[in-house]
């Protein structure tokens, strides 16, 4: 399996937020808010806004389901990886 790599940047002094390169050069970075829906994500791709978000994410969430695009899942994988360096240095 092959796994893109995007460029994912951290909003700063927003915990939460980030800007997601797109896979098509004639589009800017995607905004991603982490904290929105309930935890799911959002994002102002295509993808999410017309596929994604057409199924009822609150019903998904309480079912255990998340619903999020590509750039979402990109910003999740940074996020955790901000989390596991952050505390590694605490340790140390």
């Amino acid at each position: 399996m092959v796994i893109k790599q995007r460029k994912v940047a951290p909003i700063l002094k927003e915990l939460n937020r980030f800007y997601v390169d797109s896979d098509h050069t004639c589009r800017g970075p995607y905004f991603v808010d982490l904290a929105e829906l309930g935890g799911n994500g959002q994002c102002d791709c295509d993808d999410f806004r017309f596929k994604v978000k057409a199924y009822e994410i609150p019903d998904l969430i309480e079912k255990g389901y998340w619903n999020r695009c590509k750039h979402i899942v990109a910003a999740v994988n940074l996020k955790a990886l901000i989390a596991v360096r952050h505390d590694e240095n605490k340790k140390l």
